[in-house]
């Protein structure tokens, strides 16, 4: 209910800014703005899947490729407010992938046979970065064109939305409380496992997110942290009613394990529903695909200054891969 009653506010901004969006030449701005997204989906497509598999980017990839075609059909459909949130995604993704197959073309060249084909991870470079300036471009005219995150709001709105924060700041609590009380339930009885309760913890970091943005005045924010608590409570309740399901069927009504589908060796020792305790094998540095030596010069190789063209994508890169 909160989350729609944030929804109803931003379809009201949403207004508000198309008519500002009209006062600046909406029309010929979004018709040049699609052209230059369509340029960006063009250079997007030079990214050959494989070479992004290989790297373990093909999500990423992807979500340049499905937020570049979502900015499309928004600017088509005049939603800007939406737009503006689309490029902002789209320009991080291509970004990410720039900093990344820059970092991988630096040591292709420093190492003949490092990258299986080196042609087609250059071509993606090249396709990254000529997707780069027309999302960065699209991204800064509808920043320009529209109001800010939290400007333009009447003294109603904003109240409004402290509001919503405060009623934000109530249900979080309550889902603070819940976890409080499984966590008790899962000492006396195994059933809730550590995704369980991972799921809870980001439904409520997002409802602190939403109760944080929209004290602020900032309802596009705050509606992305209510979905992102709700994504989470729903693939809680559907987390709980599969484990419900397995214990209706029963077999003798045994408590499931933990956020686990019994294993087979479990079931033909007729303790399908118990916890494994196998010894497992942790891999050290000799089991990686490089050996230690090559897995060292690397290591050295990212200490050292990238080109000055790429600094801040191989940067990015490195932050990225913290988080």
């Amino acid at each position: 209910a909160l989350q729609k009653q944030t929804a109803q506010l931003r379809r009201e901004l949403r207004e508000q800014a198309q008519k500002k969006f009209d006062q600046r030449g909406g029309k010929e701005l979004a018709k040049k703005l699609r052209e230059k997204v369509e340029a960006a989906k063009k250079a997007i497509a030079q990214i050959d899947p494989k070479v992004a598999e290989h790297l373990g980017l093909e999500e990423t990839l992807d979500m340049a490729q499905g937020r570049a075609a979502d900015l499309s059909r928004a600017l088509e459909l005049n939603d800007f407010d939406e737009s503006l949130d689309l490029a902002e995604r789209a320009l991080r993704a291509v970004e990410t992938l720039q900093g990344r197959l820059a970092m991988e073309d630096q040591l292709s060249q420093r190492y003949p046979g490092y990258q299986r084909d080196p042609v087609a991870l250059r071509k993606g470079l090249q396709g990254a970065g000529s997707a780069q300036a027309p999302l960065a471009e699209v991204a800064q005219a509808l920043r320009e064109a529209l109001p800010r995150e939290g400007q333009g709001l009447s003294q109603e709105q904003l109240q409004k939305l402290r509001q919503q924060a405060a009623q934000q700041s109530g249900l979080a609590e309550d889902l603070g409380k819940v976890r409080e009380q499984l966590g008790e339930v899962g000492k006396k009885v195994p059933i809730f496992g550590p995704q369980h309760e991972q799921m809870l913890q980001q439904a409520q970091e997002g409802m602190g997110q939403a109760e944080q943005r929209l004290n602020r005045g900032e309802p596009r924010g705050g509606q992305a942290g209510e979905e992102r608590a709700l994504e989470k409570m729903d693939q809680f309740q559907q987390a709980m009613e599969k484990l419900a399901q397995q214990q209706g069927k029963g077999q003798g009504g045994g408590i499931p394990m933990p956020w686990g589908e019994p294993s087979g060796e479990g079931e033909q020792d007729g303790d399908s529903d118990s916890m494994r305790h196998d010894h497992v094998e942790i891999p050290d540095a000799e089991s990686s695909r490089a050996p230690a030596e090559f897995r060292k010069e690397l290591l050295d190789a990212m200490k050292q200054t990238a080109p000055e063209k790429y600094k801040d994508r191989v940067k990015q890169y490195y932050e990225e891969l913290v988080k």
